[in-house]
């Protein structure tokens, strides 16, 4: 009977790759989350302020405007948020013994779930640009 054999593990070197990209990937995703939020925000208090019977005219006037700016502000926070999900997966990498390739697999996944939103929303922005262009006339 042989000995059960050791799940694969990375080495040091291995590993530090894997902390330097969760690191520039926390360091992005933490950006396009508080960056997609300041986006979204003006739009969001508008209408939480008309719901409450507060009318700004500007707001009306502008109101697609307002729209168009906070869409792609909801994507990228949504997008930082899948980026930040897969940032720490990578991380459990680096610091877990016995499950690097189940981490490294989920991370991957994760990645994978995030670039499947970022090509949904650059269709939302042109969709949403053209629509502009098209109410603007």
């Amino acid at each position: 009977m042989s000995p059960a054999t050791p799940p694969y593990e990375f080495d040091e070197r291995q590993n530090g790759s894997f902390a330097r990209l969760a690191s520039a990937m926390r360091f992005t995703s933490i950006n396009l989350i508080v960056v997609g939020c300041a986006m979204t925000a003006p739009f969001v208090y508008q209408l939480t302020a008309l719901r409450h019977g507060i009318s700004n005219p500007a707001f009306g006037r502008y109101a697609i405007l307002f729209f168009l700016i906070a869409l792609p502000g909801a994507w990228m926070a949504v997008i930082g948020n899948s980026l930040f999900k897969a940032t720490n997966r990578f991380r459990m990498v680096t610091s877990t013994v016995g499950h690097d390739v189940q981490n490294l697999t989920e991370a991957l996944t994760d990645l994978v779930g995030a670039y499947r939103t970022h090509r949904w929303m650059w269709v939302v922005v042109a969709l949403s640009i053209a629509f502009g262009l098209v109410t603007l006339r």
